[in-house]
């Protein structure tokens, strides 16, 4: 229903499933400014609907920390040039002002891991925000990326992808992420 711009079905539906107990996720509220069905990466993630979705590479591992309650992701140095790693679909208001907030550590040794997080149509793909995450976060850090929604009411996902950057060498090391928050600006 999403992809095919029935966004308020799916929302509906979503928020269903959730009231039956059938997800033990978040329900959504576009018009309050809840556009996330799951803001962490704490626990086991169905990878459905409004859930985190994984398209992991077997060159970049996936696991669950439990003490920092986290999303640990691998690289090798062997993944391709530019990757998807998880996204989540997310229904937004029609040109409104959005901030999201990501919460994270990275244990690298490239100077640039070339992370980035980014909002991108469902449909064409070109993002309307792309934020690049700071390679120097040996501690969480939290970042903070400002965006303005399409006029038009679409399909949209947040998603955290690797891009190599011109110039440097492909990333090996390790990502956390904690949190991904996304606010309504007023």
């Amino acid at each position: 229903l999403f992809n095919a711009g029935r966004i308020d079905q799916a929302v509906a539906l979503w928020n269903q499933a959730i009231q039956v107990h059938w997800l033990d996720l978040y329900p959504l509220d576009p018009l309050k400014g809840k556009s996330l069905g799951n803001d962490s990466f704490a626990g086991d993630s169905p990878g459905l609907g409004f859930d985190w979705k994984n398209s992991i590479l077997l060159s970049v591992s996936a696991s669950r920390s439990v003490p920092d309650r986290s999303l640990c992701l691998e690289f090798s140095g062997s993944q391709p040039e530019s990757c998807e790693l998880v996204s989540q679909l997310v229904p937004l208001l029609p040109n409104r002002q959005y901030q999201i907030k990501v919460r994270y550590r990275v244990r690298s040794a490239s100077i640039a891991t070339g992370l980035q997080l980014s909002v991108v149509p469902v449909s064409s793909g070109k993002p309307v925000m792309v934020g690049t995450m700071n390679p120097a976060a040996e501690e969480f850090v939290e970042q903070s990326f400002p965006f303005q929604s399409p006029p038009q009411q679409a399909p949209m996902k947040i998603l955290l992808s690797y891009n190599r950057l011109p110039g440097t060498t492909r990333m090996e090391g390790t990502l956390w992420i904690q949190s991904v928050q996304l606010a309504l600006r007023p």
